[in-house]
């Protein structure tokens, strides 16, 4: 039990640092694709631990393409929405 409990912890720990990572790309990149993309990758990332926070960045990311006429990152939004939902 000991160990699944030390595992799921470096599980928990190991996605923080990547979330982490991602929103310090995304406090630093200017409004483009890579933007887009980083929302993205924060939805997915988010998917199964908060998923309201989740939704907010697919969201984010689904306007963006919509300002930026990014075709991919509209369809990678709406599939992290429809996923997520």
């Amino acid at each position: 039990m000991l160990n699944i409990f030390i595992l799921f912890s470096c599980f928990i720990f190991a996605q923080q640092s990547k979330v982490d990572s991602l929103q310090n790309v995304l406090k630093t990149t200017q409004v483009d694709t890579i933007k887009v993309n980083t929302l993205i990758s924060l939805s997915d990332e988010l998917r199964y631990s908060d998923i309201n926070q989740s939704l907010e960045y697919a969201n984010q990311a689904l306007s963006l393409s919509e300002q930026l006429n990014f075709i991919k990152g509209l369809i990678s939004a709406n599939n992290s929405i429809g996923i997520a939902n």
